[in-house]
């Protein structure tokens, strides 16, 4: 932990991606266990200062690296909610419901933290109005990151709602995006059973679904299942 500690000192990105690369199979390990209040306050520790250097707003004069480092330390203190960082994407992402055609609100360098961080701490609101802009894009970049986004509800009835949309013909979803509903739902930390489950529960559903796409199966199995780590799941 000597080099974890010594983080909280470092100023350059590409130490800090190379620990956080790594930080970040740890993390998920421990995200459904009883010790993860311990390591979140512990990341948070160390992050805290990477994210106070940085700042939230983004700015394209920046050099390449510190644009990089931003996105970096905002992604994980919002993944960890700061609560600074959940509060600034709220507020863009209400500043964005209140006008919906400007899509220069968010930058697109935050774009993917905003959009996951706000709909996460929003309820029906937020994830509808995410929703209707998925539909109305026709931007492929845009329409994928809001795709995984939508993902990050923490209302179970919404991303129960979502998995079905996700195998359904004629929802608004292609067939191949599903893989992207899949994994923004199971790296949820609310979501993880909900995608295991209906995986196990739909499985003849999502067969016939794609009965000339089977090549897509193997990553439905692989995103639901990166992170199981118990001897019960792995019996299961």
């Amino acid at each position: 932990m000597g080099v974890n500690t010594y983080l909280k000192n470092e100023e350059e990105y590409v130490p800090w991606d190379s620990a956080l690369s790594n930080l970040n199979y740890i993390k998920r390990m421990f995200t459904r266990s009883g010790n993860y209040g311990a390591l979140k306050n512990y990341l948070l520790t160390i992050l805290t200062p990477l994210y106070e250097s940085v700042g939230f707003q983004n700015s394209i004069n920046d050099p390449h690296l510190e644009q990089f480092k931003r996105v970096m330390a905002l992604a994980w203190a919002c993944n960890l909610e700061y609560q600074d960082c959940v509060n600034n994407s709220v507020s863009l992402y209400q500043k964005w419901m209140q006008n919906p055609t400007d899509h220069s609100i968010v930058s697109p360098n935050l774009k993917s933290t905003v959009y996951c961080t706000a709909i996460a701490a929003g309820g029906e609101k937020e994830w509808n109005f995410g929703w209707n802009q998925y539909l109305a894009s026709n931007v492929g970049s845009e329409k994928s990151l809001l795709l995984y986004a939508l993902g990050c509800t923490k209302k179970v009835w919404i991303l129960s709602r979502y998995l079905d949309m996700a195998f359904t013909d004629g929802s608004g979803i292609r067939k191949q995006d599903a893989v992207t509903v899949l994994s923004g739902v199971a790296r949820n930390s609310v979501g993880h059973y909900l995608a295991w489950n209906y995986i196990r529960d739909k499985w003849e559903k999502i067969i016939d679904y794609y009965v000339s796409r089977l090549f897509t199966i193997p990553a439905l199995i692989e995103v639901v299942s990166e992170c199981l780590n118990t001897d019960l799941e792995l019996k299961e």
